[in-house]
């Protein structure tokens, strides 16, 4: 019995403008043949603060930022702001479009390297970052700004400590760093704010349900390749206890990724084929559970493969994706994910 493929997925990727109000695409691919395109616009890019130097960035590690003591003024947020907004000049958004294409391409190599640069230049950015003093009425923003940049410098050296032939565990590596990089868009948005300063447009509600759907594909591919094989494997020998224990592997990262996609809060437009794809995740779920009644080799091969409902969920996956790299798709209302 031959190991299901991967759940199909599309990446789209747009370069990332980091002053306020500015909105270039840079980038989009379609690898599956999906229409459109999902703009982000005017983010602040990776954020990258608190491990770029222990983790082999370029230079001596920042120091954190200054914070005074004394009861803000408008002067003083006018300053510190001023400050921000002109550090946001040293992201080179082409870098995370670099990042993009180098990840839907699918090559460990250019992903490394890619990765590689673009923490480089946000470690300049950091620099600037961190030698602005703000005031203390900022400080919460600044924190969250700061803690974003943790969680996104994790998943980029994640990426790095990988072997460039491990193409699948660096994507999802990115993936993840996609997904924290909206938190920190988010971040510094709510920081300019703030400072008084003008902010971005915040990100299309599609836009970030995609990345962290793209996020959840990635980490079901991923984690369910080695009890697929191992399915395969069991089911050629005519290994009963080998094929259930796999199929138990199997329906755990299964049931995980039906568990993330629940919590992405899909656009309304997206509602019902969030729930298509739920459903046929669910049918999955089942019909490979039923694998695990079987009492003999013989039964379970009378169970035949899973790959029909394997392929209905990847049609699913594809029309959800199709619904959310749509432009003309509307975003402005969300609700709790399918």
């Amino acid at each position: 019995m031959a190991s299901p493929s991967p759940i199909a997925t599309t990446t789209v990727y747009v370069g990332r403008d980091p002053m306020s109000g500015c909105c270039r695409v840079a980038y989009c691919t379609r690898r599956f043949g999906i229409v459109g395109m999902v703009t982000r616009v005017a983010p602040i890019a990776a954020l990258l603060a608190l491990t770029l130097a222990a983790c082999g960035g370029s230079g001596t590690k920042s120091s954190s930022p200054t914070t005074s003591s004394s009861p803000s003024t408008a002067s003083d947020l006018q300053q510190a702001g001023a400050a921000y907004q002109k550090t946001l000049s040293i992201i080179d958004s082409a870098s995370f479009a670099n990042l993009g294409k180098a990840r839907d391409a699918g090559d460990g190599a250019a992903m490394l390297g890619a990765a590689s640069n673009y923490r480089n230049v946000v470690f300049t950015w950091d620099a600037a970052v961190r030698a602005i003093s703000f005031p203390s009425a900022v400080q919460p923003q600044v924190n969250t700004v700061l803690e974003a940049n943790r969680t996104e410098i994790a998943a980029l050296d994640a990426a790095g400590r990988l072997a460039a032939t491990n193409a699948a565990g660096i994507a999802t590596d990115v993936s993840q760093a996609i997904v924290d990089d909206d938190a920190g868009f988010q971040a510094s948005n709510a920081l300019q704010q703030a400072l008084g300063q003008p902010t971005a447009t915040p990100l299309p509600p599609a836009e970030v349900a995609y990345d962290r759907y793209q996020l959840a594909t990635d980490t079901f591919n991923l984690d369910y390749s080695s009890p697929s094989s191992q399915y395969s494997t069991a089911a050629n020998n005519k290994d009963l206890a080998g094929s259930q224990a796999a199929t138990r592997a199997e329906n755990a990262v299964l049931q995980s990724w039906i568990d993330q996609v629940g919590k992405i809060p899909f656009p309304a437009f997206a509602q019902a084929d969030a729930g298509a794809w739920k459903a046929a995740a669910n049918a999955l779920l089942a019909f490979d559970s039923r694998r695990l009644t079987a009492v003999s080799f013989a039964q379970l091969t009378a169970l035949g493969t899973n790959n029909a409902v394997f392929q209905a969920l990847n049609g699913a996956n594809q029309k959800l994706l199709s619904d959310l790299t749509s432009s003309a798709s509307p975003s402005s209302t969300t609700s709790p994910g399918g």
